[in-house]
């Protein structure tokens, strides 16, 4: 039996790889971005380019949590298919 068997794949981290049960929050983004037309004012600017700021590091706190969980993950199956695949060989 143990000659059929074949070893599992290791994972590899890709961009796409994403864990289907993150903790991870993203946020959106703050609706003055998608607003038409000019600012009203500088006051405006100011205060849309503050919220742009805020979702610039609340992005990046995601992501980095994003890496983090799917790092996680990774290592978790790496592992499970490492000792399969030490059993396999007897």
């Amino acid at each position: 039996m143990r000659a059929a068997l074949m070893a599992l794949p290791m994972l590899v981290l890709t961009s796409a790889a994403t864990p289907a049960n993150a903790s991870c929050s993203s946020s959106s983004a703050p609706s003055c971005a998608a607003r038409y037309g000019a600012f009203d004012d500088q006051d405006d600017f100011d205060r849309c380019k503050r919220q742009m700021s805020s979702y610039q590091s609340e992005t990046q706190d995601y992501l980095s949590c994003v890496r983090r969980e799917t790092d996680s993950a990774i290592e978790e199956y790496n592992s499970a298919v490492d000792s399969f695949n030490r059993r396999a060989r007897g």
